[in-house]
């Protein structure tokens, strides 16, 4: 049986010295020495491609690597595109009114990266003036203007809804972030967080509605007895009232 020579690893691939390679670009290979396309069938489609002129229609390239698919499309494109005008840059901007249909502008060619440039720059101008222009004398004036203006139209506000609350038999209150809160007046006295609590406790745990239980407490620190009935009853005679009237017209038209 015969022996099986070893085979040393730097023989398993075909090299190539650098050195030997008459050319120092692709471009300097003569025409003469270049070898056609191999892939007929792949020009013939390029060429029904590029003599499509409608739009919508694209070209896709798809192949196995090492095969020379870029060499291939580059030689063949490069002597069309050298017949042709230069086409003009192609620029998408956003659409503020509609961020799914970008504006699409057209530019001489080479300006495309020249007018990218000009709006980088101006951005980044922009960005140093703004809090520069925040620290001009001119805008403190203008804010401090716009914030006393505020102020003195939401204490204004303010002012008309705790008349009307002190009307109704609230008092109305503001915390450190500015939330309101309405709290019931007994006696021309506002309830203290403990017997607003008891409050709470005796409406829920009592049957019926929130603002009917609410209203009897209510009434009941006012007045006594009489007070929580008066009180009942002024709450609940308008919707009896209003449940008897529709009663009345349905039965009417049955």
């Amino acid at each position: 049986m015969a022996k099986i020579l070893p085979l040393a690893a730097e023989k398993l691939h075909s090299s190539l010295d650098a050195n030997k390679i008459p050319w120092e670009t692709s471009d300097d290979i003569p025409k003469s020495l270049r070898k056609d396309f191999s892939q007929p069938r792949a020009v013939n489609a390029l060429n029904l491609a590029v003599n499509i002129k409608d739009n919508g229609y694209n070209i896709y390239l798809a192949g196995e690597n090492d095969l020379g698919r870029g060499y291939m499309l580059y030689n063949f494109l490069k002597p069309i595109a050298q017949k042709k005008e230069t086409p003009p840059d192609l620029l998408y901007v956003n659409n503020f009114e509609d961020t799914d249909s970008p504006i699409l502008l057209k530019v001489t060619a080479g300006q495309g990266k020249i007018l990218k440039s000009e709006l980088a720059k101006i951005l980044q101008q922009i960005k140093k003036e703004i809090p520069l222009r925040f620290e001009t004398e001119a805008y403190e004036k203008k804010r401090q203007t716009i914030l006393s203006n505020f102020q003195r139209i939401r204490e204004h506000f303010i002012k008309e809804m705790d008349t009307i609350a002190e009307k109704q038999g609230f008092n109305l209150d503001i915390d450190e972030q500015g939330s309101l809160t309405l709290y019931p007046l007994v006696e021309g006295k506002r309830l203290n967080d403990e017997e607003f609590a008891d409050m709470l406790a005796i409406t829920n745990s009592a049957p019926g509605a929130f603002t009917i239980n609410a209203s009897i407490y209510i009434g009941y620190t006012q007045r006594g007895l009489i007070g929580s009935t008066a009180a009942m009853l002024g709450m609940v005679t308008p919707s009896i009232v209003i449940i008897l009237i529709l009663a009345y017209l349905i039965l009417q038209n049955l």
